[in-house]
């Protein structure tokens, strides 16, 4: 009323100026304003009600003026003060809704800048508990993020509102219940436990699923307000953003930790590798592997042993990537341990002990090495050895067609035993062995079909004229070519040994 006071005045003088003795403005039985003001109120009058939102909430009322014409003009004087009065309390409303989300954006400011620097976990949570209660004038405040009440993480201030048990249950409930809620008093459905009085709960979405809790525990001043749960959830959506920002920054760097564990494996893996092919009267020797991972399963040694026969090894450990390897690390290991040790003897004693050794640790894991082992005799020229399951070994004579050696034993960690029998091959001048990983013979083109053992064969009578690391840059090529435009499946290894003259 105050504030339109101009322009009531406006209206009263006009009715005056028309002839009216009065004009009064009526609400609730009493008399609001009368124009002149010290008018009696007459007994004979006009009135016409003021009608806002679909209630009368006072009238006009004139006196000294009858008929229909004035009662009509009353009457639109009437519904111009209803418009009024509805516009102003528009304004009002407005108003505190600007103040309002003045208010909240100034929460959520304080909000950000007291959870902005937190890197982990524990400590957002803590801090947009702490930062909740004091917005919202909570006695507490807890945030609990986590699948289900038996894993949760969660921050409460001040420590402690609820022991773990109670908590964990009123979680499970809470966001079973799958939305915002306003409780002043405990009910079936939710039982409230001590001391908890009054609460406020809303969850929280994480990565499209509810996973974490926004909890307001008793008010400070009385009961919860419809005003309180929109601050909740405006400060729930908040620590929605900066949990999901936090798991993506930990998944980065752990997956950067990974990365850098991965590349210090590749190079440890790399150097367990030998780093020098060594020379040795009567064979030309060449050798790679190329890992389909940073790291992989695959395996060779070439091992000196001073006035012993020089033995080469490769194997394949089941499987790719770090269990692989790790298992790789291990064969590895105990392969050329057994084979340097003083009083070696053959392959065939050899893999017969790292069966032994290798056994329990590969059955305890579920897997398994294919193994191949041979010594050179340098006065018979003639290579011995022992094929543990592995494949594909090719042999090549100078003067003959290349053929696939078959393995005649099972693989090292399958039976508690070797099965492998020794065997014998000329290594004449030109004679070629090839030991390969099944990396090479099951490559893959873009259409799906492998490298198979037929063009292996081929390649290896293509190339046998050519020194030994030469066939093996030749036959990592050849593959190479062979598979562009689909990816590495497996680890490939080969190694070459060739006759030449002493």
């Amino acid at each position: 009323m105050t504030a339109r006071r101009p322009q009531l005045n406006a209206v009263a003088q006009a009715w005056l100026t028309l002839g009216a003795t009065s004009f009064a403005i009526w609400g609730d039985g009493e008399r609001l304003a009368a124009w002149p003001p010290v008018a009696d109120a007459p007994s004979a009058y006009l009135a016409a009600p003021v009608i806002v939102a679909g209630r009368p909430t006072g009238e006009l009322r004139l006196a000294g003026l009858e008929g229909d014409t004035w009662r009509l003009r009353l009457d639109a004087d009437a519904r111009l003060l209803a418009h009024l009065v509805e516009v102003e309390a528009d304004l009002e409303g407005i108003t505190a809704e600007l103040i309002d989300q003045q208010d909240q954006l100034l929460a959520l400011y304080e909000l950000t800048q007291s959870t902005r620097s937190h890197l982990d976990i524990d400590q957002m949570l803590l801090s947009v508990a702490r930062e909740a209660g004091r917005l919202t004038k909570a006695d507490g405040a807890i945030l609990v993020f986590g699948a289900d009440g038996d894993q949760m993480i969660a921050q409460q201030h001040p420590q402690p509102l609820l022991d773990h048990d109670a908590l964990a249950a009123l979680f499970r409930v809470l966001l079973g219940a799958g939305r915002d809620l306003l409780l002043n008093m405990s009910t079936p459905s939710i039982p409230f436990p001590p001391p908890v009085r009054s609460l406020v709960s809303v969850p929280i979405e994480i990565r499209g699923q509810l996973a974490a809790l926004l909890l307001l525990v008793n008010k400070v001043d009385g009961g919860f307000i419809a005003a309180d749960l929109k601050l909740a959830r405006a400060i729930a959506d908040h620590a929605g953003a900066q949990l999901e920002n936090l798991l993506l920054y930990q998944e980065t760097l752990a997956q950067a930790q990974l990365r850098t564990e991965l590349d210090l494996a590749a190079k440890i893996q790399l150097r367990l590798l030998p780093q020098a092919v060594p020379r040795e009267a009567g064979l030309d020797i060449g050798a790679a592997s190329r890992p389909a991972l940073q790291v992989g399963g695959d395996f060779y040694d070439l091992i000196q042993r001073p006035h012993q026969p020089f033995v080469f090894v490769v194997g394949d450990v089941s499987g790719k990537g770090m269990s692989a390897a790790l298992l790789m690390a291990m064969s590895r290991t105990v392969i050329r341990s057994n084979a340097r040790s003083e009083g070696a003897g053959q392959p065939v004693e050899i893999i017969e002990r790292v069966n032994e050794d290798l056994y329990d640790d590969f059955t305890e894991v579920g897997m398994f090495a294919t193994t191949f082992i041979a010594q050179y005799d340098h006065a018979r020229r003639e290579v011995d050895y022992v094929n543990a399951g592995h494949s594909p070994v090719i042999y090549c004579p100078a003067d003959g067609d290349a053929q696939l050696l078959q393995a005649d034993g099972t693989a090292v960690g399958v039976l508690p035993i070797s099965l492998c029998e020794q065997q014998s091959l000329r290594m004449a001048d030109g004679d070629v062995l090839l030991v390969a990983s099944d990396g090479l013979s099951e490559a893959r083109d873009a259409k799906g079909d492998l490298f198979g053992y037929d063009r292996l064969l081929r390649l290896a009578e293509a190339l046998r004229t050519k020194a030994a690391k030469e066939i093996v840059a030749g036959f990592l090529d050849a593959v190479e070519r062979f598979g562009a435009g689909h990816p590495q499946d497996d680890d490939q290894t080969l190694v070459v040994v060739k006759g030449i003259a002493v």
